[in-house]
């Protein structure tokens, strides 16, 4: 399961919380939300301080938002040696 919280929207941008393990549909709902924030032209900016668990499609979604310029804050330094590897 995994929590999504917004922190901040405004005109020109959205601070989304995660919490919980980045898996299965949840990868779905944070491109959805972050798709959608991007197509009205805002800077996205995803807090991952309380992601304990990210899939290879979370991992996969991760890195081709990050290609997109979205921020990843709070990121836990195994999440961010993950993100670096070339496979999974």
């Amino acid at each position: 399961m995994l929590r999504i919280s917004i922190i901040e929207d405004s005109a020109e941008s959205v601070r989304l919380a995660l919490e919980g393990s980045l898996v299965g549909p949840w990868v779905d709902e944070v491109r959805k939300q972050s798709e959608t924030a991007l197509a009205d032209s805002k800077a996205v900016t995803l807090d991952l301080e309380k992601v304990r668990f990210v899939d290879a499609s979370g991992t996969a979604l991760l890195r081709e938002l990050a290609r997109r310029k979205v921020q990843q804050m709070n990121c836990s330094a195994f999440l961010s040696q993950q993100l670096k590897e070339t496979t999974i």
